[in-house]
C-alpha cells in the first residue's frame, strides 16, 4: 500500500486555539471518580467508568495506541503538541476535518464517541451536526451527558437515519466501524450515501488487511496517515484528488 504521511503539527494554531477550552472538561470531570467499573472493584462510586476517561492531560498521553498494545507509546507521551483532552488518535481527525471542511454544518460521525471530547472541540470549531455512537460499556452515559450538556451540543445518537459526510472511529474494533458500514452484519441498511472520510486508528490488521480489502471494495482508497503513526484516513474515489490537493502541504517528501 502507498503511505502518504502528513504532518499535522506543521502549524501548531488550531490545537493551541482549542486548549482555552481544556478546563471545561477537566471540571466536568472533577465530579467524578475512575477505575475499573465492575462488582469487583475496590473503588465504590465509580461513577465515571473506565481510567481511559479520567480527564487528566497526562493520563491521557500514556495510553496506549492500537500499535502498542498493551504498552503506552513514550514517544507520543512525551510530545508537548499533544495538549488537548482528547484520546491521542482523535488529533488526527481534528486536524483533517477542519482542514478539509470549511462547511459547519456536514454530518460528523464519532463511532465509540465515549465522553464525547473530540466531539466538545469540534463544536468550538463550529461544528454543529453530530452523530454519535455508544453502549457506554466503558464510560458512563452521564459523562457524556454532562459534556454535551456543557457544550450546548446538538446531537443524535445511535440513530440509523443519520447519513454522515466524516466518519470516526477512533478505538472500536473495525468490524463494527459503524452500523450499517460493517462487515459481519450486510442485513443492517443504512444510507450512507454522503460518506466521504473515514477516519481509524492504525492498528496493523486494520492497516493491512481489513482497510485495503473491504473499504476499497466499496468505493474508498487510502488517502494519508500522521507522522506518529496514530491513525489513518481512507477517502471516497470521487473526493481523492480535490482532498490530495488539500493536504499537499502537510506532505512529508
Amino acid at each position: 500500500m502507498e503511505v502518504n504521511i502528513i504532518d499535522i503539527f506543521k502549524d501548531n494554531t488550531l490545537y493551541n486555539t482549542l486548549s482555552q477550552y481544556n478546563q471545561d472538561l477537566t471540571d466536568v470531570g472533577k465530579k467524578y471518580i475512575y477505575g475499573i467499573n465492575n462488582e469487583w472493584g475496590a473503588k465504590q462510586n465509580i461513577y465515571g467508568g473506565s481510567g481511559w476517561f479520567d480527564p487528566n492531560l497526562d493520563s491521557i498521553k500514556k495510553l496506549y495506541l492500537a500499535r502498542t498494545y498493551p504498552n503506552n507509546d513514550p514517544i507520543v507521551s512525551a510530545k508537548e503538541e499533544y495538549n488537548l483532552i482528547l484520546y491521542i488518535p482523535n488529533y488526527f481527525s481534528l486536524f483533517l476535518i477542519n482542514l478539509l471542511y470549511l462547511n459547519k454544518d456536514i454530518c460528523i460521525e464519532d463511532f465509540g464517541c465515549g465522553p464525547a471530547w473530540l466531539v466538545y472541540y469540534l463544536s468550538k470549531c463550529g461544528y454543529i451536526n453530530f452523530s454519535l455512537w455508544d453502549n457506554w460499556s466503558q464510560c458512563k452515559k452521564r459523562v457524556f451527558l454532562d459534556v454535551v450538556k456543557k457544550g450546548k451540543i446538538s446531537y443524535q445518537l445511535n440513530n440509523f437515519k443519520t447519513n454522515p459526510t466524516v466518519l470516526n472511529n477512533m478505538g472500536s474494533p473495525f468490524i463494527f466501524i459503524t452500523p450499517g458500514l460493517n462487515i459481519e452484519n450486510s442485513k443492517q441498511i443504512r444510507d450512507l450515501s454522503n460518506l466521504e472520510l473515514i477516519c481509524f486508528d492504525s492498528g496493523t490488521r486494520w492497516r493491512n488487511i481489513l482497510a485495503p480489502k473491504w473499504l476499497g471494495s466499496k468505493g474508498y482508497r487510502y488517502l494519508c496517515e500522521d507522522i506518529d503513526d496514530l491513525a489513518i484516513a481512507y477517502c471516497r474515489n470521487d473526493k481523492y484528488n480535490e482532498f490530495k490537493r488539500k493536504i499537499e502541504s502537510y506532505e512529508l517528501h
